[in-house]
């Protein structure tokens, strides 16, 4: 085998990354909204938090963050095949932190009819349109500029099984 050959990893399906960055929008957009008040202010605490999460969490929790744990899934470095180290994690998610806080201010300013707030989703639709142009690398703009990607771990707490595990139980029982 070659030592420049290419590490192959299983590669996340995209719905299974769009739930672990729900569950990591989730738990920062608590904090930020819970410690902050005005729109540059959430956006100021969510980036920093978004920051916290995916990149000293992760580069200390082995490519995991709270999302990535919880549904068995880690981020890796193309090149190196580990963990991205500081810079490119902190590359691969500031911009995409700073397009999720405008998202959570333009989302908050939705019930005081700012409807020009849908315009905020522009920039996460901008990043997250090449994976789903491209099914077989399903590599995100952040992904792309970063050569990293998502692939499957065997560490985590595998909760879309159980998930599915508990709704084949209660399907059962309701018969």
């Amino acid at each position: 085998m070659r030592d420049d050959a290419p590490i192959e990893y299983r590669r996340v399906p995209l719905w299974r990354r769009g739930c672990a960055l729900l569950i990591d929008f989730v738990a920062v957009s608590f904090v930020s909204l819970l410690v902050s008040s005005g729109a540059a202010a959430i956006v100021f605490i969510f980036v920093l938090g978004w920051l916290g999460m995916r990149v000293a969490l992760v580069d200390r929790n082995f490519g995991q963050s709270l999302g990535r744990w919880a549904l068995d899934m880690r981020v890796l470095d193309l090149e190196r095949g580990g963990t991205p180290d500081w810079v490119t994690l902190a590359k691969r998610e500031g911009g995409l932190g700073l397009a999720l806080g405008l998202f959570l201010v333009g989302f908050l300013s939705l019930g005081t009819g700012g409807l020009w707030a849908i315009l905020l989703v522009a920039p996460i639709a901008i990043d997250l349109i090449p994976a789903w142009l491209n099914p077989e690398n399903q590599q995100a703009l952040h992904d792309q500029l970063t050569q990293t990607h998502v692939a499957e771990s065997r560490r985590g707490y595998s909760l879309d099984i159980k998930l599915r595990k508990w709704i084949v139980e209660a399907r059962a029982r309701v018969k």
